[in-house]
């Protein structure tokens, strides 16, 4: 991978950094969207849930597994409803307060099931069909109806229809017989599969079956109702071009149909660049947006290449189902999308799982696990605002699903095998957001000890940083920014792009502040830098390629109130022998940061919180005391975090210790620290209170 741009010309050089020279005189400014706050979540005892919506009475319904939970609008489960059949896949509430559920069912008649399998057993194995089934709003069955043919039938999704009927989908295998009336499209029966629409009337008498499909394998998994009484269909296809297929692509492209209200094909579309397609939705244009995932290169459709290993991807369509535009959206692992909504503003909510770091559309890390993630994007498809919601043991087959709600909020449920959460989000004002500002360096560069001590490696693209033996081998790093156009900050991150490049291990990193402010980029060197002028500021672990944040907050503030002038030193205090290699602001891409937010990202949280608490929340620090310390101190957690608090010890060398006190750190209460085993020399250290919430930094000066 490319990591860095070096100049290897004078001329080419003196352009950068007259444009550099230019561009950071200014900073840009950016209205970002905070996350919406949690107003309540609910863990439920059952796992992988298909579908969550807000009811007519505002509360909620999930589908999880074999089981309908209706939940309050405070998320108190009012009533259960337990299927015979545990293969249930989509929910809907239909116009008179009840529900329509539909999965793919193997089952004998029995229980919830009047109706024996349309299919012909093969040995032992009986093939699926659609299930279908009807429930009052109280969760009491009114009707179901078995569909299918002789062979595989497998179900996608059910709507009710604007005649008070219902459109089931899926694809199947069948010949014609049962409740199809056509066999396969293509005469290749180890790929028999096309699209299956079966229109329903109200009480559950089918109407009409239509099948759509190439001369081999289409599967279907998503089907929407359009404005004008049609449908638009979804899903892979690995047919060449013949029957309703117009277009040749590779095996298992999306194919997206349109048909009208009695079935009939009005267009389609194949768009090569896709993995897996999860769903499509009519646009608030009329358009459509095609969700799914992709781990391909740019090619065909694709107009991005991906951004770590699978990512989501969003395709618009015209109303006409031509391309429009498709966006790649992810971090550096897996990102796989589950889910798709249309919102108010016309943008769209997606939902779906990450295991990805803090890196491209990704603004928190998953320690390299897999965990939820929603994302909020403008129908343009650029990226607001995103979610990372932890699970309890989450793997591939994990399921999301996410809705707004009647009032601009969402409702989000997502979970696997053993656990289910549901989690009430709150609406977001965009007229409350925080202010965050990007500032870019006014100078950077790295010096070096030994042989190169009078050397000055200001227009290099690379900031360097090295410690141990000989001493020629040192390197430190120095960064410049001017704050003289801030007004007020609420945190300050130092934010770098590189990693470790001699191996894979982590290495410490550290960020001291620099009071002399008048070192040059064009004449530092290491005989005449400046030397830190203050104990640890931040300090973190540098492995992998990627964005690095490193909390300079009090000493941003500090300065903001002086020259307006921070001047940063980055060291390793741990001596290794290993390089750090950063990205300079030379570089043609990822430069260094100073990330400016002000207190309106805290007022903006506090503000939504109060739509749903109706009370003013006055946001209490926590503190510690006595301070100095000598082995023993008390600290009092304040009000910003509500669970899962815990505490870290920042060392002046850059150790961090995990303090585990004999009462558990709780909100609003008071915990005794006991350092005497800690190793910690005399000085300023860093304790670092940390929650799913907040995470506070407070000095701590350590004296004997």
């Amino acid at each position: 991978m490319k990591q860095f741009l070096p100049l290897h010309n004078a001329a080419a050089r003196i352009r950068l950094k007259y444009f550099a020279n230019f561009v950071f005189l200014f900073f840009v400014h950016m209205l970002a969207w905070a996350q919406p706050a949690t107003v309540w979540e609910k863990t439920l005892d059952q796992g992988t849930p298909t579908a969550v919506i807000q009811t007519t009475d505002g509360g909620y319904a999930v589908l999880v597994n074999s089981k309908l939970i209706k939940l309050s609008k405070e998320g108190t489960i009012e009533w259960t409803r337990t299927f015979t059949t545990n293969v249930l896949r989509t929910l809907e509430q239909t116009s008179d307060g009840g529900y329509i559920l539909g999965g793919s069912s193997s089952d004998p008649a029995g229980g919830d099931k009047s109706e024996n399998s349309k299919s012909l057993p093969v040995g032992s194995y009986v093939p699926y069909d659609y299930w279908v089934i009807k429930l009052s709003a109280t969760g009491t069955r009114q009707w179901d109806r078995t569909l299918g043919g002789d062979l595989e039938d497998f179900f996608a999704s059910v709507h009710q229809t604007k005649d008070g009927g219902y459109m089931v989908a899926g694809h199947s295998s069948s010949n014609a017989g049962g409740d199809k009336t056509e066999g396969p499209k293509g005469a290749n029966r180890s790929e028999p599969e096309d699209y299956w629409l079966v229109k329903l009337n109200a009480a559950g008498t089918k109407l009409w079956d239509k099948s759509i499909g190439g001369g081999k394998s289409d599967y279907l998994t998503s089907m929407e109702l359009t404005a004008d009484g049609g449908y638009i269909l979804g899903g892979s296809s690995n047919s060449a071009v013949g029957f309703d297929k117009s277009e040749a692509g590779n095996t298992g492209d999306f194919w997206i149909v349109k048909v009208s209200a009695n079935g009939t094909k009005e267009w389609d579309n194949t768009l090569i660049g896709g993995t897996e397609l999860r769903m499509v939705k009519q646009a608030s244009d009329f358009g459509y947006l095609v969700g799914g995932w992709s781990q391909e290169p740019i090619g065909g459709d694709k107009s991005e290449g991906s951004k770590g290993r699978s990512d989501f991807w969003l395709v618009k369509l015209a109303a006409n189902g031509s391309k429009v535009w498709d966006k790649t959206i992810g971090g550096n692992r897996d990102d796989k999308i589950k889910s798709l909504e249309i919102t108010s503003d016309g943008g769209y909510i997606l939902g779906g799982t990450s295991s990805s770091d803090v890196s491209g559309d990704k603004t928190e890390g998953t320690n390299q696990v897999i965990a939820f993630w929603i994302v909020k994007v403008t129908a343009a498809g650029s990226v607001q605002w995103d979610k990372t919601i932890t699970g309890n043991r989450l793997d591939g087959y994990a399921q999301t699903s996410v809705k707004q709600t009647t009032d601009a909020g969402f409702i989000f449920a997502g979970g696997t095998y053993e656990e289910t959460k549901v989690i009430r989000l709150s609406a977001i004002n965009p007229s409350s957001q925080p202010q965050i500002t990007y500032l870019a360096p006014i100078a950077d560069a790295f010096v070096r000890d030994g042989s190169f001590a009078s050397t000055n490696f200001g227009s290099h693209a690379a900031l360097e940083v090295k410690n141990g033996t000989p001493t020629s081998i040192k390197r430190e790093s120095y960064l410049k920014f001017s704050v003289s156009g801030i007004t007020e900050i609420a945190s300050a991150k130092l934010r770098i792009f590189g990693q470790n490049v001699e191996t894979t291990n982590s290495v410490n990193l550290s960020a001291y502040g620099v009071a002399n402010d008048t070192w040059t980029e064009t004449g530092i060197t290491w005989l005449n830098a400046p030397g830190a002028a203050t104990a640890l500021l931040a300090s973190t672990a540098v492995s992998r390629i990627q964005y690095y944040d490193l909390d300079v907050t009090g000493y941003v503030k500090a300065q903001l109130a002086g020259d307006k002038i921070t001047s940063f030193v980055l060291k390793n205090a741990t001596a290794k022998n290993l390089k750090l290699a950063f990205n300079s602001k030379e570089a043609a891409t990822n430069p260094p940061q100073l990330v400016i937010t002000t207190a309106a990202a805290l007022n903006a949280r506090v503000s939504q919180e109060t739509d749903y608490t109706e009370e003013k929340v006055e946001v209490v620090k926590s503190r510690i005391y006595p301070n100095p310390v000598q082995k023993q101190f008390t600290v009092e957690i304040g009000n910003q975090h509500e669970s899962d608090i815990t505490l870290d010890l920042i060392s002046t060398s850059g150790m961090i210790y995990n303090i585990n006190p004999a009462i558990k750190p709780a909100k609003n209460t008071q915990t005794e620290v006991d350092l005497s085993d800690l190793p910690l020399n005399e000085g300023i250290h860093l304790l670092r209170i940390k929650s799913p919430d907040s995470t506070e930094t407070i000095k701590v000066m350590v004296v004997q």
